[in-house]
């Protein structure tokens, strides 16, 4: 560990704790930013405990009475979602967290997300507990549990994880799933290279990420580069230039800062999104930019369809005399009977997203495509 701190990545100095004295140093190095005090402890004989309880007791604030005041009057309301307990007896959701700027008060109407596609639903806040006592207004600064329940009594409460925001209502967070940052590579066996997935934590945001760019082509031990992460998972979060953020996989260690976020985009995805790709003459999918420039909407007869399950038939006779031609769903000793004129045709179909139903027939000139869970 203390080679780890005095590497070049973080430049640190390691300072073992092993008496009173030792701890009045540290708490008075401490401004530096750059002394890292090591406890030697022992969860079993509780060995070293009185030195550190010491020196947590002493610690100074990490920001000053002033500093606290201008969050509490910031203008912007932010809450980080540490912890969620989603059915608490006769209270419901309770979340924890940290009240980052403005404050919070009882009765309080705010917005929680972001959910998927970066959207955010309204929660109201029906009572406050801090350090296990009620209160009726948190902070800047301040740590505390909120229940919530949903703004609006005739709809359902969200399903809320860990690293989501509150906000004021009709507020607009910075929401992404790709963002930039300058990172230092503590510790890696080889070295990283595009492509490379690892644990990022930013705050109390805990989400598998990839790298897509970097600065240089590889990225060793002690080394320093530009990069861009992107979630791996269909969740966006809200993330703040100038975070820390610490990443890991496996004995690879890593911090940096976030130097910039890309935001979503600001059109909406359709639930029923034509997605137009060709079928090549091997079997494989293959995008056609000239379909793919052609959207059309469900109710044309003249395009793809995406149809319930069952109705596909009723709905276009031609259709279903087209699909006992399709090469969707034969077997690969089927595939090889099919009529050698239709082996060429790259004609389009749809995905259909649309979740008012579960299944879906996605209809095309190459025939029918049946799927469930649409």
């Amino acid at each position: 560990m203390e080679r780890l701190l005095k590497s070049p990545g973080s430049n640190k100095v390691p300072t073992r704790i092993e008496s009173s004295d030792d701890v009045a140093n540290a708490i008075s190095q401490m401004s530096s930013n750059r002394v890292v005090p090591v406890f030697k402890v022992s969860s079993k004989t509780g060995a070293g405990m009185p030195l550190l309880q010491k020196f947590l007791n002493a610690l100074p604030p990490t920001a000053s009475d002033v500093e606290l005041e201008k969050l509490a009057n910031a203008d912007q309301l932010s809450f980080q979602v540490d912890e969620v307990y989603s059915d608490v007896p006769d209270v419901g959701l309770v979340i924890s967290g940290i009240m980052k700027r403005s404050c919070i008060k009882e009765d309080d109407i705010l917005q929680a997300g972001p959910f998927e596609g970066g959207s955010f639903k309204k929660v109201r806040v029906t009572s406050m507990h801090r350090n296990r006592f009620p209160c009726r207004i948190v902070k800047a600064g301040q740590a505390a549990a909120l229940a919530l329940t949903a703004a609006d009594e005739e709809e359902r409460l969200p399903v809320m994880r860990k690293g989501m925001v509150l906000t004021e209502v009709n507020d607009a967070p910075p929401v992404c799933k790709k963002f930039k940052a300058e990172v230092n590579l503590l510790f890696h066996e080889k070295s990283i290279k595009i492509g490379f997935q690892c644990t990022v934590h930013i705050g109390s945001v805990c989400r598998t990420a990839k790298i897509l760019e970097m600065s240089t082509e590889k990225l060793e031990t002690n080394g320093k580069a530009n990069v861009t992460f992107e979630f791996l998972s269909d969740y966006p979060e809200c993330i703040y230039t100038d975070s820390k953020l610490l990443f890991r996989q496996g004995t690879t260690r890593g911090v940096g800062r976030v130097t910039s976020i890309v935001a979503l985009s600001s059109t909406s995805e359709p639930k029923c999104d034509s997605k137009e790709e060709g079928v090549s003459n091997d079997g494989s999918m293959s995008s056609d930019s000239s379909m793919s420039s052609s959207r059309t909407s469900v109710g044309d007869s003249n395009s793809s369809k995406c149809v319930p399950i069952g109705e596909e038939n009723s709905n276009d006779n031609s259709m279903s005399s087209d699909s006992s031609d399709s090469s969707f769903g034969t077997s690969d000793g089927d595939s090889n009977s099919s009529d050698d004129s239709n082996s060429g045709n790259t004609s389009g179909f749809k995905v259909c997203r649309d979740e008012s139903f579960y299944g879906a027939s996605c209809t095309g000139n190459q025939g029918t495509l049946q799927f469930a869970g649409c």
